[in-house]
């Protein structure tokens, strides 16, 4: 009888040795799975958008980010600022959109100021006056869901190649201290239970 008490003591002592470092290495090891995972779905999404479907402005599920570069929406959206579009099957006056003008590669962020039928009337909120071509919903990429103010140069900075290498580096070195945390954990835990 003494032998059962004896083997459940040890049992449970090298079960229970530094429980909060298994818990803290285990939720570590789930978050790097599950961003690893976001970004390659992200990744791939984006890719599929570009290069399959030839699309202007990729997008993940009908959202895509855009960094402004005018100041023509001084006041609701300035230069600077990141935005949130998303696809959308019907677009109503006062909406902020994103556009194709008709033969031209670059967007627009504008507001629907007026509608005429199926044409959309657009103006910055800064402008005097309304742009000159009415926009077609074919010409629209979506309406402005989120907007992050200044995030766009934190964005384009990360472009840069200073920002890719710092990106890279804080990546690198954050995986290196989750494994050598891991590391130091494993052989404390073994030192634990050597000694005992």
């Amino acid at each position: 009888m003494a032998e059962v008490n004896t083997s459940t003591k040890k049992g449970g002592t090298s079960e229970n040795k530094n429980p909060r470092g298994r818990v803290f290495s285990a939720i570590w090891r789930v978050i790097l799975i599950l961003l690893a995972a976001v970004l390659a779905i992200t990744s791939g999404t984006l890719a599929y958008d570009k290069f399959v479907k030839k699309s202007k402005i990729p997008s993940v599920f009908g959202y895509s980010m855009l960094i402004i570069a005018s100041p023509s929406m001084t006041g609701s959206i300035e230069a600077g600022d990141a935005i949130i579009i998303k696809n959308s099957d019907s677009y109503a006056v006062g909406d902020v959109i994103t556009y194709f003008p008709a033969d031209e590669s670059f967007s627009v962020t504008h507001r629907i100021v007026r509608m005429e039928g199926d044409k959309f009337y657009t103006k910055g909120d800064a402008n005097q006056s309304e742009d000159p071509d009415p926009v077609l919903i074919e010409q629209i990429a979506g309406k402005v869901a989120v907007k992050l103010d200044k995030v766009g140069y934190f964005i384009e900075w990360l472009k840069s190649p200073v920002g890719i290498i710092f990106a890279a580096t804080f990546i690198v070195l954050l995986i290196l201290i989750i494994v050598i945390a891991d590391k130091r954990r494993g052989k404390t835990g073994s030192a634990d239970s050597e000694s005992k």
